[in-house]
């Protein structure tokens, strides 16, 4: 009996980012071992997903590559990286909401931030 359930993946709409780390949480909380993840995966995201994975796979087939080499494959698609140029001039132009709380506007500054590759200097950037 598992624990927990996973839903398909919906490719518009849904973030790979999130969805992964959920099955992330599913394989440990079932104790599914290294060699049954893709297979796993694969059972579970759905038709639209399953076939995206074997277009992005090609000429090898999903189940022969691994469990982290497909999951970056569809990251890279879904998410390819963006402009840290581009990102960082989407943070400069943000302002404070008319009614959104320092504590909101300090969330989303810090949501936008994520892609900006500010490392260590976050702190310093949001605050000059």
């Amino acid at each position: 009996m598992s624990i927990g359930r996973m839903s398909e993946f919906k490719l518009s709409g849904s973030n790979w980012n999130t969805y992964i780390s959920r099955f992330e949480q599913y394989f440990i909380a079932n104790k599914i071992e290294e060699e049954l993840k893709v297979n796993t995966l694969l059972a579970v995201v759905g038709e639209e997903l399953f076939e995206l994975m074997i277009d992005l796979c090609n000429p090898d087939k999903p189940e022969e590559i691994t469990y982290e080499a497909l999951v970056r494959l569809v990251k890279n698609h879904h998410h390819p990286e963006p402009s840290k140029r581009a990102e960082r001039f989407k943070l400069r132009l943000r302002k404070q909401e008319p009614g959104e709380s320092l504590a909101q506007y300090l969330a989303a500054l810090k949501k936008l931030a994520k892609t900006c590759q500010f490392g260590d200097s976050l702190e310093d950037h949001l605050t000059t």
